[in-house]
């Protein structure tokens, strides 16, 4: 797993593959399918040679043979597809093969908002009790534990995630409906810093759900600017859905 640059490629192709007559310039060379490349451009059939772990060529027709050539006509040809909201935090834990991502073609999952860490001893054993059929001990404290223990249970798809900020409100100042003290604040922030080096993608909230929806908008806006300085992006399940709508999407947008 590779969580700083994902470079797996989904090749869902229903074919039998069948040893290369050509002198091996590939390991795998899949042939006259259509090409979708991801760039936005229309399709287009042509060929796709890998080498070892590397996809070397893609084009109208490749220069050389294979060792393995699959005959993809009539066939799609895509880069894998990223999972932009998974709930498979723990789930990556209890069978890492990810089968029903991996036969849609997804290849990449970006945890939802909801982090598994940062973690107290408290709020350990409150997820644990609310685990359901699959259960899976959780052992780490932070952010970079966690993608740790996934990555080394082993996995077939590649994992990003952001730290959610009602796990470092929940770390720091509890569930209770209370503003954040200026000392609560920057151990907040501090924490932020942490899963940034650790390799989060940035700060998601989820500000309808306890314990986000008791953050104010300054509150927000100091863990995201201390994502932004790592180069760290702010996702947000924002406040409100129904009557306060656009109040939610100015606090969002401010």
């Amino acid at each position: 797993m590779t969580r700083h640059a994902p470079t797996l490629l989904a090749l869902l192709l229903a074919s039998c593959a069948t040893p290369g007559a050509e002198p091996a310039g590939y390991d795998l060379l899949i042939r006259g399918g259509m090409i979708y490349d991801g760039s936005g451009g229309a399709p287009y059939a042509g060929d796709v040679g890998i080498r070892g772990d590397r996809i070397i060529y893609v084009g109208a027709r490749a220069p050389e043979g294979a060792k393995t050539v699959i005959g993809a006509n009539g066939r799609a040809v895509a880069p894998g597809f990223i999972n932009m909201l998974s709930h498979s935090r723990e789930t990556l834990l209890h069978d890492g093969r990810a089968m029903s991502a991996v036969l849609q073609g997804v290849t990449l999952e970006v945890n939802s908002e909801n982090s598994l860490a940062p973690l107290t001893s408290k709020m350990r054993q409150l997820r644990q009790d609310r685990q359901g059929d699959f259960k899976v001990p959780l052992t780490w404290t932070t952010l970079g534990g966690y993608l740790d223990t996934v990555e080394n249970s082993g996995m077939s798809v590649n994992l990003a995630a952001f730290i959610g900020a009602g796990a470092v409100r929940e770390h720091v100042v509890g569930l209770d409906d209370v503003d954040a003290s200026p000392a609560q604040l920057d151990a907040m922030r501090a924490l932020v810093r942490d899963a940034m080096r650790e390799g989060a993608m940035g700060v998601a909230t989820m500000l309808i759900y306890v314990p986000e929806r008791y953050a104010d908008t300054p509150e927000l806006t100091a863990l995201a600017a201390e994502a932004a300085r790592c180069g760290g992006l702010y996702a947000a399940h924002i406040r409100d859905e129904g009557s306060d709508l656009l109040a939610a999407l100015d606090e969002t947008a401010a």
